[in-house]
This record gives C-alpha cells, sequence and structure tokens, in this order.
C-alpha cells in the first residue's frame, strides 16, 4: 500500500507534459516536385471533373509539401492551400526546397473581361469583385475554364486582391498583361522515393518503446519506493521495541 501512494505521489510531482518521446516519432517534411503541365490542386482525393472539386493547376517544377497518402493522392499543401495532388503528377524530393511556391508572380488586368474577379472560371459566376484597370494581382495559378470570345484562350488565373482583405478568386488571362515572375524554377534537387505515410510500422514501433520506457520509469521509481518502505517498516519495529521495552517497565514498576 505504501509503495503504490509512493508511486503515484511520484508522478504527481512530475511535470504534467512529460513524455518520452521516439525518435522515430520526430516529424519529417517531405516536398515534391511538379513534373507535369496539369497537376491539379483538387479539394478532395477524387477527379470528379468539375469546377467544385478544383482550385488551379499548381505551375510545373514548383512544389507542394506532402501531408498524407490516400489511393493515387497524396494530400499536399501549396502556398496556403491545402487540397490533393495525384500521385502520378510529382515527384519526391530529398530535404526542403529553398523556393518551394512560386510566390513572385504577378499580372496586371487592363480590360473589363479580366477585371472581373468571379467565383468560378467561367463566365456566368458570381462575380467577387472588379478589380481597377491597370491594377497588379497576384498570381497562384491557372485553370481551363470557358473561352469568353471564340478563338481566343480558355485559360484563367486563380490569383488574390487584396481590399480591406484578401479576396481570391479568378480572372480571365485573355486581357492581362505586364506579367512579372512567371518563371520556371531551376533549383537542384536529389530525387527520392515518396515517403510511407502508413501508421501501422510506426505505432508498433511505438507501442513496444513506450512499454519498455514505462517499465523503465517504474522500476527508476521502485528503487526509492522500497527504500522508503524498508525505512519506514524498521522505524515502526524500532518503535514498537521501544514501546514493548516501555510497557515492561511500567510493569515491574507497578
Amino acid at each position: 500500500m505504501l509503495v503504490l501512494i509512493f508511486i503515484l505521489v511520484c508522478f504527481s510531482v512530475l511535470p504534467y507534459n512529460f513524455t518520452i518521446v521516439n525518435a522515430a516519432q520526430e516529424s519529417v517534411i517531405y516536398y515534391a516536385r511538379v513534373m507535369t503541365p496539369d497537376c491539379y490542386l483538387y479539394k478532395t482525393p477524387y477527379d470528379t471533373g468539375g469546377y467544385d472539386n478544383l482550385y488551379f493547376i499548381i505551375p510545373q517544377t514548383y512544389f507542394v509539401q506532402l501531408t498524407d497518402a490516400s489511393g493515387d493522392y497524396f494530400a499536399a499543401n501549396y502556398m496556403n492551400f491545402k487540397g490533393y495532388v495525384k500521385k502520378s503528377c510529382v515527384r519526391s524530393i530529398i530535404g526542403i526546397p529553398t523556393t518551394p511556391y512560386n510566390n513572385d508572380a504577378i499580372f496586371r488586368v487592363f480590360y473589363t473581361p479580366s477585371q472581373i474577379m468571379r467565383e468560378r472560371p467561367h463566365g456566368s459566376s458570381r462575380e467577387i469583385l472588379t478589380i481597377p484597370q491597370y491594377e497588379f494581382v497576384k498570381f497562384i495559378g491557372t485553370i481551363e475554364g470557358d473561352d469568353l470570345f471564340l478563338e481566343r484562350t480558355n485559360i484563367w488565373y486563380y490569383c488574390s486582391y487584396t481590399t480591406d482583405k484578401e479576396n481570391f478568386g479568378y480572372v480571365y488571362s485573355d486581357f492581362c498583361d505586364q506579367e512579372s515572375g512567371f518563371v520556371a524554377n531551376n533549383e537542384a534537387v536529389d530525387y527520392t522515393d515518396f515517403p510511407d505515410f502508413s501508421p501501422k510500422n510506426v505505432d508498433a514501433d511505438d507501442k513496444s518503446f513506450n512499454k519498455k520506457a514505462t517499465g523503465i520509469v517504474i522500476a527508476v521509481l521502485m528503487i526509492p519506493a522500497l527504500i522508503f518502505v524498508f525505512i519506514a517498516i524498521k522505524g515502526s519495529r524500532l518503535i514498537n521495541k521501544e514501546n514493548s521495552k516501555s510497557k515492561s517497565k511500567e510493569i515491574k514498576e507497578y
């Protein structure tokens, strides 16, 4: 009973966030380079064929951060957007790229069709706002949408424009110019196999490690606990012995 009480006291005085960390649990950041010109960032890991499940095409030669795997897709981040990319469109690299995203690309809108930022890449979609003429807009990615004019382009830009807040939407690319930063990322990287996001192996190692660690902690705590019990029992016996002597003396005197 005394041993149990002592162990509980020892655990209660440990810091609340006391943990034993396995080296395998340390987080690793994985990146992959976009290898194809049609690498869409999807909202869900399915190719439904509609705009509702698409963000944009990620610029080729740049990178996405991989966070998980789901069938033929990776869960991936590009800039501040979280979505999914097809595994066939990317190639995993070693380390972290210096310039993972194309943060410097901007363009200018100079005519009415491209001044209107829309919710979807087609002319009947809801208008988000009208960008002032000759204003520069931050480029994020492209997408194929409606061709607003016959024999013109069907490419739209997914972009952001800041007013009192940062607005995201699509503008028709045909009436945009003064582009800057639309360049390939020629950063040299080393390629590797895709990371394994399967939790089963790590979990098994963690459970084994945690069992061993728990045993070690209990063993370490048991040593002072046993010493404490030994001292307590020894002291109790001495006290009882002294009490017995005292009572015996009192009886004789009586």
